[in-house]
């Protein structure tokens, strides 16, 4: 996949809108995270899902703790903004 840009700055999920620029901020809330985009796409049964492509900073490959704490962080960051 190869992203070149938001078409529209808002993703449709259900009927629920969503602004990427929100979600983007509370991902990149987390101390960890050095980059970061969301973007909507096409999903059958909800019209739009939201994605996200995140780099990582000083996170090992397998560290799976570290992994699970970044998780936490982002579903604490997200439920801030309302997702």
């Amino acid at each position: 996949m190869k992203l070149t840009g938001r078409i529209k700055e808002l993703i449709i999920r259900g009927g629920e809108k969503i602004s990427p620029l929100e979600v983007d901020s509370a991902i990149l809330s987390i101390k960890e995270v050095k980059e970061a985009v969301c973007f909507g796409v096409e999903d059958p049964k909800y019209g739009e899902v939201v994605w996200a492509g995140v780099v990582l900073d000083g996170l090992k490959k397998g560290d799976k703790q570290e992994e699970e704490r970044i998780k936490k962080a982002l579903n604490r960051a997200l439920a801030k903004v309302g997702y």
